[in-house]
């Protein structure tokens, strides 16, 4: 039985999957190869739920740095999102571009990945 992000249920290891702009499920094993992903191009890997009564808030910061909207659903996210927009030199960002699962079987969607002009990734 695979889970949504394409792998294995009940397998256990460390792999880091995508969904690309066509919507595509992708999957790598954590090595040098996966450095040339072009996560700043990948879909959400999740969405978060919306419900009545709900105390976060969700929506899309227009950053000026990438000019582009980028996701939120928090008041968090966006505070971050707005500071980084006015004191990096942004090249990309992109919102939960990944799902991080480990040997133990949990996984960790990164808030964001952001690409500096510098050539430096971040992952929140």
């Amino acid at each position: 039985m695979k889970t949504e992000h394409g792998r294995d249920a009940g397998a256990v290891g460390e792999l880091i999957s995508w969904v690309d702009a066509a919507g595509e499920i992708h999957g790598c094993r954590p090595s040098p190869e996966c450095v040339g992903i072009e996560l700043h191009l990948a879909l959400p890997a999740r969405e978060a739920a919306r419900y009545q009564g709900q105390r976060n808030y969700h929506g899309h910061y227009w950053c000026a740095g990438t000019r582009n909207h980028v996701w939120y659903e928090s008041m968090t996210e966006y505070t971050s999102l707005m500071y980084l927009d006015h004191t990096e030199k942004l090249s990309a960002l992109a919102a939960q571009p990944a799902c991080l699962q480990f040997n133990d079987g949990s996984r960790h969607y990164p808030d964001f990945g952001i690409w500096l002009r510098k050539t430096v990734n971040i992952k929140f």
